[in-house]
């Protein structure tokens, strides 16, 4: 029986190998050749009527962010600059020699004036010079026991003196409430337990409010770590005028577990670009109408006035932010305030998550309908009120029913179907280089665009994804079928 050698097995397979890419390059030379002239025969009629839906969905809103942050950020240089040299001008000015026996002054810079919490405030107004209000943070941990207790050190090691840390173990059955009791033993810390009710984040922070004694409440989840300049420069925020609370900076540390994958990196770069670009742009048009239950701060006064958080929306941060605004004043986001976090660190749990997310959403823009009243609330509320309801909800029909049509009217031609979705693409795929580079160029942090080697994964996989999955929330909301926490 002929039994073949093992050289003739590798010539056998090394040429089917060669065959096999030499067939794949003379696929791609020639589907290449035929986009490019299909591309070429479009008129401009032609490209608007098949790309129209990506442009007003995605590109268009994409491309005006980057261009009106930059703009803000160029004029605001530009006035530091006017502002800096009419201080050189003022300072180099002679001065008029006097035979007065008075004690000589001494210029003061106010630029250089240290607050009395020790950190600079040169990038800040003058109001926010002894500002130091008292903050106390609510951390609402349910079986946290894994990382309960980096969190709180977090919080101890962190720069800015005037807080009280209050950890609520809301129903635990893991050892949160053992990892957080040596802190509570040394003064450091207060710790409750809530025993009593169902287990919910709205009712543990409520319940840990209580207890609460400072200016301001910060909510910080127990899987969170904040930086060490984090809560001073939340601070340096809440002292600007007309702001009603302030979102931090969340970013992604790594997955669940302290896992890291394709999953988690892929959040990583998605909050990235949410919060350096979306976030960023919303509150500098007064838009911002979500404070991240992750790391937000509002009054504790207020939050008293408007009943805390609410138990009838699994979105209780959106909630309680939307009831902060109708009281008036606006979102801040403190972009140098970051905070790390961990996420979904497989499929399942994230897409419980997301399903939990865009149903909340969906629930707490009908709770908050009457703020469509032009007027009953402040203009901006109700600008933010229907760019949400337009951008994040409508236009997720809008933009799977243009996938559909494209593959319903060139379902005849197969060519002409793959040449289409290519060009779309394509587009995607620029419109997300726009986000990441614009996201990264805006961010505190330089190494953050060591991300964009996801944007292909994003465009092809993670975002249609993503649709889909808001897309099933919202119409389970719309049939009024409940999500759990």
């Amino acid at each position: 029986m002929f039994e073949p050698s093992s050289s003739l097995l590798l010539l056998l397979s090394s040429s089917f190998v060669s065959y096999a890419l030499l067939g794949v390059e003379n696929f791609a030379y020639e589907f290449v050749n035929g986009f490019l002239a299909w591309v070429s025969s479009l008129s401009i009629w032609d490209f608007v009527a098949l790309t129209w839906f990506a442009f007003i969905i995605d590109i268009s809103r994409n491309i005006g962010k980057a261009v009106i942050l930059a703009g803000n950020s160029l004029l605001k240089k530009r006035k530091e600059q006017k502002k800096n040299e009419m201080h050189h001008n003022y300072y180099l000015r002679p001065t008029t020699t006097t035979t007065s026996s008075a004690a000589p002054t001494t210029a003061v810079n106010s630029s250089n004036v240290v607050g009395d919490n020790g950190s600079s405030s040169n990038n800040n107004s003058s109001s926010t010079i002894g500002f130091a209000p008292k903050i106390s943070i609510i951390v609402p941990a349910h079986n946290e026991g894994a990382g309960i207790k980096n969190t709180i050190e977090s919080l101890l090691e962190n720069s800015y003196p005037y807080k009280e840390i209050i950890v609520v173990d809301d129903h635990s059955t893991d050892n949160t409430y053992q990892e957080a009791l040596p802190f509570m033993q040394k003064g450091k810390i207060t710790l409750v337990q809530r025993k009593s009710g169902k287990g919910s984040k709205s009712s543990a922070i409520n319940y840990g409010v209580v207890f609460a004694t400072g200016d301001y409440v910060m909510i910080i989840d127990g899987d969170t770590l904040v930086e060490r300049t984090a809560i001073q420069n939340v601070v340096d925020q809440l002292a600007q005028q007309g702001v009603a609370a302030v979102s931090g900076n969340v970013r992604v540390l790594a997955g669940d577990g302290g896992k890291k994958n394709l999953l988690t990196k892929l959040q990583a770069y998605e909050y990235l670009i949410a919060f350096e670009l979306g976030r960023r742009y919303s509150a500098l048009l007064n838009l911002l109408i979500i404070m991240p239950g992750a790391f937000g701060v509002f009054p504790r006064s207020v939050g008293k006035e408007i009943g805390m958080y609410d138990k009838d929306t699994v979105g209780e941060d959106f909630d309680l932010t939307f009831k902060l605004l109708k009281t008036g004043g606006k979102i801040s986001f403190a972009s140098n305030a970051i905070a790390w976090t961990y996420c979904p660190n497989n499929w399942k749990a994230w897409i419980r998550q997301r399903v939990r997310w865009a149903h909340g959403q969906l629930a707490v823009l009908m709770k908050h309908r009457d703020a469509a009243k032009v007027y009953t609330y402040r203009r901006r509320l109700v600008a933010a009120f229907y760019d949400m309801i337009l951008m994040d909800i409508l236009l997720v029909f809008v933009r799977i029913a243009g996938f559909a049509w494209i593959a319903l009217s060139y379902s005849n031609s197969l060519d002409r179907l793959s040449y289409v979705i290519t060009l779309v693409m394509l587009l995607y795929l620029g419109n997300e280089l726009v986000a990441i580079l614009t996201a990264a160029m805006f961010s505190p942090r330089r190494g953050d665009l060591r991300y964009v080697y996801l944007v292909p994964v994003a465009v092809f996989f993670y975002r249609p994804l993503y649709s889909v999955v808001r897309l099933y929330a919202y119409l389970k909301r719309i049939t009024k079928k409940e999500t759990k926490w």
